[in-house]
C-alpha cells in the first residue's frame, strides 16, 4: 500500500495458477469467475470506480496482481 499525490494504491498479489489473457480481460465483468462458487471482481470494480478510483489486473512471473487506486479525499 502506498500513498502518493492524493491517491491510495493497494496492490494484492496471488501466487497461484497463472491466468490466461482472456481470463484477465474478463475478470472484472460482473459474475465472471473460474471457480465453481464465486462472484468475480465486478462489484469491487464498480464500487471503486464510483468513488473515482480504478482497478487493474495484470500477470507477471506467475503472479496475478490486482491494483486498486482510490483518491484520498481531504
Amino acid at each position: 500500500m502506498k500513498e502518493a499525490d492524493n491517491w491510495l494504491e493497494l496492490v494484492v498479489t496471488n501466487e497461484g495458477e497463472e491466468l490466461a489473457q482472456d481470463v484477465l480481460e474478463r475478470a472484472c465483468d460482473f459474475f465472471f469467475t473460474t471457480k465453481a462458487r464465486g462472484t468475480g471482481l465486478g462489484l469491487v470494480k464498480r464500487v471503486v470506480e464510483e468513488h473515482g478510483g480504478s482497478v487493474q489486473l495484470s500477470a507477471e512471473s506467475g503472479r496475478v496482481l490486482v491494483t486498486l487506486k482510490l483518491p484520498i479525499l481531504t
